[in-house]
């Protein structure tokens, strides 16, 4: 596959991605909810997750992480970012094959 069609399928991937979240996020709009109150469940999701509790670098990160006093919110985006971070790397590992191959192929 040469890079141009690999580049177009790839923009092609990201605004099939992109469009179906906008058309799922355009529900029909509720109304408002009463002074005072809260959106349904989003304090049943944040008290889940421990939203209020501050973490620090070295407890999240550090030599002796200690998974049982960090917060839940804290322990997901600590995950995420790992995931983020191998999947970038592999990424960048197919990418440079890729293009040792079109250099391969265009001796």
């Amino acid at each position: 596959m040469k890079i141009r069609n690999a580049a177009v399928a790839a923009a092609a991937a990201l605004a099939l991605t992109f469009s179906g979240t906008a058309v799922a996020g355009a529900e029909e709009a509720q109304p408002a909810p009463a002074a005072g109150s809260s959106i349904a469940g989003s304090s049943d999701l944040f008290d889940s997750v421990d939203a209020d509790d501050r973490v620090t670098g070295g407890d999240l990160l550090g030599e002796s992480r200690s998974d049982e006093t960090n917060p839940e919110w804290a322990m997901i985006w600590r995950d995420a970012t790992e995931i983020i971070g191998i999947t970038a790397v592999v990424g960048g590992m197919i990418a440079f094959a890729n293009y040792l191959q079109f250099l391969a192929a265009n001796r």
